[in-house]
């Protein structure tokens, strides 16, 4: 079958490609199918673009990736799809769907299959019985589907062997196709890519949806697999530099001195980081310096808050001294750090939103984001946000992050956008991080790229959102046409 992978347009600055859509064209590939990826975002496809590269694919099946973000993207572009493309499939998969597989479903009537979980083997498996011409979902994980009326789904199933997934499709993701710091402000070498080693979080943080969106057990490639595939990119693909997504790359420390110590052998000269963020509890000297010598530059790290009895609340298992013990020793150790701070959770106070600023400056840092909290679907904020104001009440048309959702009796979200504002100024305005930016800049074109991300914060919304659709609005160029 010839199946159209989505990734739907975003304002979100990260550009790095789409690896769930990479490692589904591999899985549809051994499975004898024809796979394609628009990568809407960072291929500058609007949807104009998108429904003609739709109609002259013929794509007997559309796969749409989605977080909760995309709903308002994925609700308006769906109609339209099934009028490009009135014989297709349309099936939903991604962090939004995973969690709300049955409602996600029940909203949008005209999508036909709704995966959650790992779809490498679900969605295969789906076509096959979609070729036959009967779908049994009970044999299917992760399968939400309507039958008699109703919507049932199963339970998904999480992939002990990641090796035999294989790789990406690298020749559909394009990572030699590269926008201004595809994830993250910086980088050290262009071109970069990513990769995952690791998937899975058997961490209770209340306010984060990994547990449901990658499963609890924490499971990973062998250190060879992901060796070869760094060869892959840098030999085929001329990749300098690579940004690790996981969630819990140094949870296992043995595995992570094993990446070091392979890196540092076979890729002499090759930077990375992992911007997606570390527990700050997984960190060492030693491992610390593993990961220096071995080429890595930078790390985030999950702080969240400068408040113990906020850190205790979310579950965050850490507490500010040991915060600042971590964080000082990444500093010692040469390596650049930027921290994770989330406002405005349920029950905190304006004082411990300002105590968490004062902490963010405290330490040395060199890069902060202060996110306002979403109750996400998957965390059991958003199970508490639903008894209170009731499913059909969550507004999906707003659900960013730089769009706050008013949390029933909780800081008015004009208050939160201030006290935000506030902590970034208070932050970034110091002669010290200041002058450090200055000497990261690569070029005009990334002082702009900046200017468009701090616009984003510093200006009203809906500025945001003019400024994202420049892109959206652009001239589409599909690559694959």
């Amino acid at each position: 079958m010839r199946v159209l992978l989505i990734k739907p347009y975003s304002h979100f600055p990260t550009r790095i490609p789409h690896l769930g859509l990479g490692y589904l064209a591999t899985a549809l590939r051994h499975a004898k199918h024809t796979p394609l990826i628009a990568d809407c975002t960072r291929e500058r496809i609007n949807c104009r673009g998108l429904l003609r590269l739709a109609r002259e694919s013929a794509a007997e099946v559309v796969a749409i990736s989605m977080f909760s973000a995309d709903f308002p993207v994925v609700a308006d572009l769906i109609p339209k799809l099934r009028l490009a493309l009135p014989d297709a499939r349309l099936i939903l998969g991604g962090p939004h769907p995973t969690a709300l597989p049955c409602d996600t479903l029940h909203q949008l009537p005209e999508v036909d299959y709704v995966l959650a979980g790992e779809a490498e083997l679900s969605l295969p498996r789906l076509l096959e019985q979609l070729a036959s011409g009967t779908v049994d979902g009970d044999a299917i994980p992760g399968l939400a589907w309507r039958t008699n009326g109703q919507i049932r789904a199963s339970l998904p199933r999480w992939e002990n062997d990641l090796d035999s997934l294989g790789f990406p499709a690298w020749d559909l993701l394009k990572p030699e196709l590269q926008r201004i710091a595809p994830h993250g402000a910086f980088v050290r070498q262009m071109p970069v890519a990513p990769i995952i080693t690791t998937r899975g979080c058997p961490f209770p943080c209340t306010f984060c949806a990994a547990r449901v969106i990658s499963g609890v057990p924490l499971r990973a490639r062998s250190i060879a697999h992901v060796l070869d595939e760094i060869e892959l990119l840098v030999r085929r693909h001329g990749i300098r530099e690579i940004h690790i997504e996981d969630d819990n790359f140094t949870a296992r420390r043995k595995y992570a001195l094993e990446f070091c110590e392979g890196v540092s052998r076979r890729f002499p000269g090759l930077t990375w980081c992992c911007p997606n963020g570390v527990r700050l509890d997984t960190l060492d000297a030693e491992l610390l310096a593993a990961m220096r010598r071995s080429g890595c530059y930078s790390l985030s790290v999950g702080i969240e808050s400068g408040c113990d009895k906020v850190l205790e609340a979310i579950q965050k298992r850490i507490n500010t001294d040991q915060v600042r013990e971590k964080v000082e020793l990444i500093h010692r150790t040469g390596l650049k750090t930027t921290g994770f701070f989330v406002i405005g959770l349920p029950q905190e106070s304006e004082e411990q939103i300002r105590q968490t600023a004062r902490f963010a400056r405290s330490l040395p840092l060199d890069h902060a984001q202060f996110s306002v909290f979403l109750p996400l679907p998957g965390t059991v904020f958003f199970d508490s946000y639903v008894q209170k104001v009731g499913f059909e009440a969550v507004p999906w048309k707003n659900f960013y992050t730089t769009d706050p959702v008013q949390w029933p009796g909780g800081i008015p979200v004009a208050r939160l956008g201030q006290l935000q504002r506030q902590a970034f100024f208070t932050f970034y305005f110091r002669s010290r991080i200041f002058l450090n930016i200055l000497r990261e800049l690569r070029g005009p074109r990334h002082f702009w790229h900046l200017m468009r991300r701090a616009l984003a914060i510093f200006k009203p919304m809906d500025a945001a959102r003019r400024i994202a659709s420049s892109y959206s609005n652009e001239k589409s160029k599909p690559s694959h046409q």
